[in-house]
């Protein structure tokens, strides 16, 4: 009597884990679903309106050397970073 008992409450279990697991996959499913259709009509909405999303873009152009008072010997090259790296 107490293996059938003991059957009843793993199966009982697994049906858990198992009810759990796909719920979590399907919010995840569906939150990932949802988060994109909004991030596209946001993109499209910052379209529409003439907007950017890529903030280089939003930078002022370079200042001139022969404008530039900072531009002396010294500071000449000092906010690039040495060598190859991808900051460079």
């Amino acid at each position: 009597m107490l293996s059938i008992l003991h059957h009843r409450r793993v199966r009982r279990l697994l049906w858990t884990l198992a009810t759990l697991i796909t719920f979590w996959a399907l919010l995840a499913v569906s939150l990932r679903w949802s988060g994109q259709r909004r991030w596209l009509g946001l993109q499209e909405e910052l379209h529409a309106q003439n907007e950017t999303l890529d903030f280089l873009k939003l930078l002022p152009p370079a200042i001139p050397n022969e404008r530039n008072a900072a531009a002396i010997e010294p500071l000449n090259g000092i906010r690039l970073a040495p060598g190859n790296s991808p900051a460079a």
